[in-house]
C-alpha cells in the first residue's frame, strides 16, 4: 500500500540521518531526517532527532556569529 512504502522510505531516510548524526554532520542529519517525517508524518523518532539537530545546528550558528 501507500503507506508502506511511505513508511519505508521514511525508515530509509531515518537509517541515513541516523549515519550522519552519529558522523557528527548534522547539518546533512537535519535534512534526512526532515526527509523521512515527510514521507511519514507519524514518525516521532525522526521528528525528535530533527529537533535535537535543529537544536544543536542553532547552537553552533550562535556560536560562530551566524555562519555555518
Amino acid at each position: 500500500t501507500p503507506e508502506e512504502n511511505f513508511r519505508e522510505q521514511a525508515k530509509h531516510y531515518m537509517s541515513l540521518g541516523l549515519k550522519a548524526y552519529k558522523a557528527e554532520n548534522y547539518k546533512l542529519a537535519a535534512g534526512y531526517f526532515q526527509k523521512a517525517k515527510d514521507a511519514d508524518g507519524t514518525n516521532a523518532l525522526a521528528a525528535k532527532y530533527l529537533a535535537a539537530t535543529a537544536q544543536y545546528l542553532t547552537a553552533v550558528l550562535d556560536a560562530r556569529g551566524g555562519f555555518l
